[in-house]
């Protein structure tokens, strides 16, 4: 439970309300903090879900980051010859 918890936290779009118990609670997981069961119960009903959400929109963006470079590339290679070394001469 402690990766996804640490994977929340270095998001940087994270908001203030989503970062402080998070923080909280990976302490508490981690020993660093003692253990509020009561706050425990109640990060994984209020705090996880939100948690979670913004993780998935964020691997969303990601992954549309990701096509928009292949694109990218595929049209650089496209343009450039497929890897083929440039015709100095013409381009010049």
């Amino acid at each position: 439970m402690l990766a996804p918890l640490r994977y929340g936290l270095m998001i940087g779009r994270l908001e203030a309300r989503l970062r402080d118990p998070v923080t909280m609670a990976l302490a508490m997981q981690t020993g660093a903090l003692p253990r509020d069961e009561a706050f425990l119960v109640s990060f994984r009903l209020q705090v996880l879900p939100r948690l979670r959400a913004q993780v998935s929109r964020e691997v969303g963006r990601s992954r549309t980051l990701l096509w928009v470079e292949l694109a990218l590339l595929l049209a650089v290679m496209v343009l450039w010859g497929y890897g083929r070394p440039p015709d100095w001469e013409r381009v010049a």
